[in-house]
């Protein structure tokens, strides 16, 4: 659980300077796969 954590947060910290157009469609398509289960 912890190193989920931690990546999580390199994760957050690694897409901060990342645009957020790329994180909103990202999130997009992991709602759009969990709809087709």
């Amino acid at each position: 659980m912890e190193k989920l954590l931690s990546n999580l947060l390199r994760i957050k910290y690694h897409t901060e300077w990342v645009s957020y157009g790329e994180i909103k469609a990202g999130i997009g398509i992991l709602i759009l796969a969990k709809r087709k289960k």
